[in-house]
């Protein structure tokens, strides 16, 4: 199983990125993921080693949290998507008309937007830029 797949997959999970090796423990929840870093209980769900690859942290599952210790960078980050909305759009393509569910979510670390539906997670530096690429998208308009 390669990485990307096992973090779409975890409740939360802490990374050690060393050279070109990473280190995932892999906990059920937010919760128990604190419960390890801050009071030292032993609650993990998952530890795997895997190779260094290009991630992608727009497509975690909703209010899941990732601490990526960055041992190359020297630097600590952290990602945690909260649901602001999921809706429906129905829109034209090519003379058809289709719908699709979206969600708009927003890190609470890095502060960006994501745009996410069953195919892309796009993530944008700024509200008015998502609502842009929504109207261009979808020729509709986007509140939240």
């Amino acid at each position: 199983m390669i990485l990307q797949e096992r973090i779409e997959e975890l409740g939360s999970g802490i990374l050690t990125i060393d050279n070109s090796k990473v280190t995932l423990i892999g906990f059920t929840c937010p919760e128990r993921l604190n419960d390890y870093y801050i009071k030292n209980i032993q609650c993990f769900f998952s530890m795997g080693v895997y190779d260094l690859e290009p991630l992608d942290f727009s497509f975690i599952n909703d209010d899941t949290l990732f601490i990526v210790n960055d041992k190359n960078a020297n630097k600590t980050f952290k990602y945690q998507f909260e649901l602001l909305k999921k809706d429906t759009v129905k829109y034209k393509n090519e003379n058809k008309f289709l719908s699709k569910v979206y969600k708009i979510r927003k890190c609470t670390y890095t502060h960006k937007y994501n745009y996410k539906d069953a195919e892309i997670s796009l993530l944008f530096d700024t509200k008015k830029d998502l609502i842009k690429y929504f109207k261009n998208r979808f020729n509709n308009d986007l509140t939240f």
